[in-house]
């Protein structure tokens, strides 16, 4: 029995894992053009870019930048609970050549400093991560 409530404790600390889901969104510009338009959008709003990587394939990049929520307007509302953990998109080229931007939705990045306490902070999250793809990649 002891067995039996432990593995179903791990089971059910895993299952937020599984849960992350990640936005996708085809790009309208080429691989180049898509990254420099992600963090022109990202410094129109003051998010600083922290750094660019080249993926092993070459084939994309990956985008790390700090949360939209710390130290922006968009996260005034509780400036002691943490939110400084790095976010990351990722821009790259498929099989097929289109050019993918992607990054994960905001729940799961809130989610692990127990951010959610000031209210709209997911939605906030949410509007300002889709609106930086979206800026980088339609017209």
């Amino acid at each position: 029995m002891k067995y039996c409530v432990v593995a179903c404790l791990l089971l059910g600390l895993s299952l937020p894992i599984f849960a992350d889901t990640q936005v996708r969104l085809k790009s309208d510009y080429n691989l180049k053009q898509t990254v420099i338009r992600y963090i022109q959008a990202l410094k129109q709003d003051g998010v600083p870019v922290l750094a660019q990587k080249v993926m092993k394939n070459a084939q994309g990049q990956k985008i790390v930048f700090t949360n939209p929520l710390f130290g922006t307007t968009l996260g005034r509302c509780n400036k002691s609970v943490r939110k400084d953990q790095p976010l990351i998109a990722t821009v790259e080229r498929d099989a097929n050549g289109f050019i993918w931007l992607s990054y994960d939705e905001p729940e799961a990045q809130i989610n692990d400093f127990g951010v959610i306490q000031c209210g709209h902070e997911t939605d906030n999250m949410r509007r300002a991560l889709q609106k930086y793809a979206d800026r980088a990649t339609s017209h």
